[in-house]
């Protein structure tokens, strides 16, 4: 039998419900899909997919840079420990020798001793408080730590004397390696108060970005400014300190900011740190008064600006002005 027969004899055989003579596709979901689909809805869905991924990334870098700031505050924290420590065994060290030397018995640790303001040496710490002010608002005011406040409770080096911390940042910067971050004292004025105005001028330039660095609930708001001083500072703040909260800062972090700050990739910009470093290089530094010292920071500040990783001035705009204030008469 041959194959147009059999079909003959099938359909025959078939109700005729069953049989079209005009048989259509079934129809085909992803045919319907393909048809609905624009191409500005493909556009649509592409640029919400990038945008996710793009809003992804920037989430995880921005929990990287704040990974790596608390680990740099944590380490932070613990050099200044290590520093404190090594500094209190270079002085015990002697103290022990001259027992010994007189034949006198060292003291028992829990035993209290009041030092003589003789013997108080310059202090390694600034004490810094949280204020709320009119103008720039919440800011950070350094000061001398209020255990040793006083004129008598330690004495001034002699006029002209040179308080020396080396670096070797400097000479990365081109200031040479044997100048100091605080060099040449003035007439009547100690270490300390070099250090204090130190803080000071720092942080005067660095309150445009006090609001990155503290909020009030006490979270980082921009991560990127893990090598400001006022940064460095709000590492060893009591947590949720409200205005009006002192703490102690160690004066090595002025150092170790300086350290870091020499490996930035800054062309024509100085930082903060840098700044003063480079102001306290300059030979007239010693001839600057408080009151032309406060003047000249003031205008300083009015050029420094953030774009989102912590102040930066001009070095141009920064000799300029260095200029104009060491001439002054």
């Amino acid at each position: 039998m041959e194959d147009g027969d059999r079909k003959s004899i099938f359909r025959s055989l078939m109700p005729s419900k069953f049989i079209s003579s005009n048989p259509k596709k079934a129809p085909n979901d992803a045919d319907d899909k393909s048809k609905s689909t624009t191409p500005m809805d493909a556009y649509s869905r592409r640029r919400q997919q990038v945008k996710r991924a793009q809003m992804n990334h920037r989430h995880k870098k921005e929990n990287y840079v704040f990974a790596l700031e608390e680990e740099v505050k944590r380490l932070r924290q613990l050099v200044a420990q290590h520093q404190s420590l090594g500094d209190i065994q270079s002085e015990k060290q002697p103290l022990r020798e001259t027992l010994v030397a007189h034949e006198i018995a060292a003291p028992r640790p829990n035993v209290e001793h009041t030092p003589s303001a003789g013997l108080v040496s310059v202090p390694d710490f600034v004490q810094i408080s949280l204020l709320a002010g009119p103008g720039p608002g919440q800011h950070l005011e350094p000061s001398m730590p209020s255990s040793i406040q006083g004129p008598s409770t330690f004495p001034f080096p002699p006029p002209g004397k040179v308080h020396i911390v080396p670096t070797s940042a400097l000479a990365d910067l081109g200031y040479g390696s044997n100048e100091a971050l605080v060099s040449r004292t003035r007439t009547g004025e100690g270490a300390s108060d070099v250090n204090l105005e130190a803080f000071d001028f720092v942080m005067r330039l660095e309150q445009s970005c006090f609001a990155h660095v503290h909020t009030q609930d006490g979270s980082l708001e921009a991560p990127g400014h893990a090598l400001s001083l006022q940064s460095a500072s709000m590492a060893y703040a009591p947590p949720h300190c409200a205005p009006g909260t002192s703490w102690n800062v160690p004066v090595g972090e002025m150092q170790q900011l300086l350290d870091l700050s020499a490996m930035l990739p800054l062309t024509g910009e100085l930082t903060p740190i840098q700044a003063w470093s480079h102001l306290m290089s300059h030979a007239g530094s010693s001839r600057l008064t408080r009151e032309t010292l406060l003047k000249m920071t003031m205008r300083l500040s009015q050029e420094v600006r953030c774009y989102g990783f912590g102040a930066v001035i001009e070095e141009k705009v920064f000799r300029t002005v260095l200029d104009i204030f060491l001439h002054m008469d």
